[in-house]
């Protein structure tokens, strides 16, 4: 049911509104091209159009929304490299938890990451997306309060995709995956993937 609403929400958008955000930010920090939406459907389509623009340059590169899916709004977007995106300044925005998402893009087409997993727990968002090159998403979100055991399967998970990752690249992926499906219920979050490598 939810991965359905997700697949509404990444229609093509047709909205044509054009705001910019204007404030100090930090050297990767960069303003929306449009921050303001009628509806999540719209915010998810740009929100998406954005990665896959980075996804698909000569030289791959991760972008990343920080939105408000209750406001409809932009709330940040950043530019990293083909390995990762930092946000320095996330834990000093006003974010609210039970609507803020992070959507993101993944050079290397793999799915949600343990990174992703951290910043998720650490701070104040609800939901983490990625996608991959063809516009396929994966996400982890929360669902209500963590298991006192999540550290346990956190580091567990870390540490059987790490050393996976070091064997082969395509085998890391579907690994990740059943990891993710293993480890995150039993953390208290909730994990979908629609990657086509995965089935």
């Amino acid at each position: 049911m939810f991965s359905i609403s997700l697949h509404k929400l990444f229609r093509k958008s047709t909205s044509k509104t054009i705001r910019n955000i204007t404030e100090i930010k930090p050297d990767n920090r960069i303003n929306p091209l449009q921050a303001e939406f009628k509806s999540t459907k719209d915010l998810f389509a740009y929100a998406k159009k954005r990665c896959l623009d980075a996804l698909n340059q000569p030289i791959p590169y991760e972008h990343t929304l920080i939105v408000d899916t209750k406001k409809n709004k932009v709330i940040a977007e950043y530019v990293g490299n083909s390995q990762k995106c930092k946000i320095e300044d996330l834990n000093s925005l006003d974010l609210d938890k039970k609507n803020t998402t992070i959507i993101h893009g993944h050079p290397e087409n793999y799915p949600i990451s343990i990174p992703d997993i951290k910043t998720l727990i650490n701070s104040g968002i609800n939901k983490v997306i990625a996608f991959n090159t063809k516009g396929e998403f994966s996400l982890v979100a929360k669902q209500s309060e963590l298991t006192p055991e999540y550290l346990k399967h956190l580091q567990s998970m870390a540490n059987e995709t790490y050393v996976e990752r070091m064997v082969h690249n395509d085998f890391y992926k579907s690994y990740l995956d059943y990891n993710l499906r293993t480890h995150i219920p039993l953390m208290g979050l909730r994990y979908v993937s629609n990657y086509t490598f995965l089935k």
